[in-house]
């Protein structure tokens, strides 16, 4: 069987991680996400807790950096390149899903993985909101301010659209 890659983006409480973990369950392929930290660790040389400390914050001049130029590469440059390998090795190995980890990037360039489908979760912040709390038990939401939840957000859609390249300005009231 040919080997295929299902790659998902998502919006905090979107409910992106279980619609992964649902199809890969239905797709048997292994299922990857946070659980890719400890595997970013070993990689890294890094221990877990600075990997889950630098999970999705922006990196600093970024592949430009990483693989082009002679300026210091970042922990967070260093992380990212771990991520990478991983997931590169893991598409030429098996198929998969992977939600997170900047995946429909990493592997936009890669000659290996011809099959690959990259989706985008998103929902209405009711629904994101309410999921938040019911399903993944988050407590800290309540105490939360919309304005808060549209940043962290925004930090989220920013990290994603510089990795990709895309230039996107959002104004924040």
């Amino acid at each position: 069987m040919k080997k295929f890659v299902i790659t998902i983006g998502r919006e905090y409480g979107s409910g992106g991680r279980i619609i992964g973990e649902k199809l890969a369950k239905r797709l048997g392929v292994n299922f990857y996400d946070k659980n890719m930290i400890d595997k970013i660790a070993e990689e890294s040389g890094f221990t877990k807790e600075a990997v889950e400390a630098l999970d999705g914050k922006k990196t600093s001049s970024f592949l430009y950096s990483l693989f082009m130029s002679t300026q210091p590469v970042t922990l967070s440059d260093t992380l990212f390149k771990a991520q990478t390998d991983i997931i590169r090795d893991l598409v030429s190995k098996e198929s998969c899903v992977i939600v997170g980890r900047c995946a429909d990037y990493v592997l936009s360039n890669c000659s290996d993985c011809s099959d690959v489908i990259n989706a985008f979760i998103y929902a209405d912040m009711a629904t994101k909101v309410k999921r938040s709390v019911e399903e993944y038990k988050e407590t800290t939401i309540l105490k939360c301010s919309l304005e808060e939840w549209t940043r962290q957000e925004h930090l989220t859609t920013t990290t994603t659209h510089q990795i990709n390249g895309v230039l996107e300005i959002t104004m924040m009231y």
